[in-house]
């Protein structure tokens, strides 16, 4: 699987394993049931004899380190590869080990579980503002729903790109991530702060503004679909209330099943450079990211196209 996506990346850049100076890869442990699990995979990203870095955690983690390399002026080109393996094991199971050993996990916490706590935090703070009907209204909504009900459902997938210096075809022009406090009860789940200080430094590093009015398209990372309005909001978008009214369309793209743990933010980010390169003139791109529970670690990159080949 890992190999494929590799194996893709490179020929859809035109180039071979040798033209690679370094390798940054995503996944964790306990998903791929194997201890240090880009050991198992160093042959296939093509990491034998090369600097090569792990990052625990969401794609675009990865990608940020890699940018961070060739900022550093010690490398040209990087590879970055993000997996994960839902089928490995139980997930939501699995996934306890997120959670404080002393007072969480033996309460057997799931991703799951906070999830649904965030969820119904966003429909109090809904209710709360637009009444308990617009809620009711706004969950049985046919552009809410897939068909799973409102549930991203995850699955297996490894995703590969290739970065470079040059500021030629589609730039990353900024990035920036966050971490939120550990403890679901010290967070206003309802709400996204640490989105909005992943996105404003994200702004700061591009020169843009605390607005959307430069950004035509975002690329979301979603467990649920009402975590949307709030997390628009985190970033400017829109307002909450406007978010709920608005919801998804068509400057929001949502993948709605088979969005594979540590590999969604890279998925995005590869949704969202296809539809750059067939973009004509110029156009500027939000790519989220997170991962943790309840969205705890959340990732934001801005990609810009300047119109020419890429």
């Amino acid at each position: 699987m890992v190999y494929r996506a590799v194996r893709a990346c490179l020929d859809d850049a035109s180039l071979t394993m040798p033209e690679i100076e370094a390798v940054v890869t995503a996944s964790a442990d306990l998903w791929d049931g194997k201890t240090a699990s880009n050991i198992a995979i160093t042959e296939a990203v093509g990491a034998v004899m090369k600097a090569e870095t792990r990052i625990s955690g969401d794609g675009l983690l990865a990608l940020m380190h890699g940018a961070m390399m060739i900022l550093s002026g010690h490398y040209q080109r990087v590879l970055v590869v993000a997996h994960g393996k839902c089928s490995e094991a139980d997930v939501d199971a699995v996934s306890n080990w997120c959670f404080d050993p002393v007072y969480q996990q033996t309460l057997g916490v799931t991703d799951s579980q906070a999830l649904s706590l965030q969820c119904q935090a966003i429909k109090m703070r809904a209710a709360e503002m637009t009444g308990e009907e617009s809620i009711g209204a706004l969950v049985r909504a046919p552009s809410w729903s897939d068909s799973c009900g409102l549930t991203v459902r995850q699955g297996d997938g490894a995703c590969a790109v290739v970065i470079e210096a040059g500021d030629d075809g589609i730039v990353l022009e900024g990035f920036g991530y966050d971490l939120d406090a550990h403890y679901l009860g010290d967070r206003d789940l309802s709400r996204c702060d640490g989105l909005a200080r992943a996105a404003k430094r994200a702004y700061e590093m591009a020169g843009l503004p605390d607005s959307q009015t430069d950004i035509n398209r975002h690329y979301w990372s979603l467990r649920a679909a009402l975590q949307l309005p709030p997390w628009a909001e985190a970033i400017g978008a829109c307002s909450f209330i406007e978010g709920l009214a608005t919801l998804p369309n068509e400057r929001h793209q949502i993948q709605w099943s088979g969005l594979p743990p540590f590999a969604a933010g890279m998925q995005r980010l590869i949704a969202g450079v296809k539809d750059l390169r067939e973009s004509p003139g110029s156009d500027r791109s939000l790519i989220h990211g997170c991962h943790g529970p309840a969205g705890q670690m959340q990732a934001v990159c801005l990609l810009h196209s300047d119109g020419g080949p890429c």
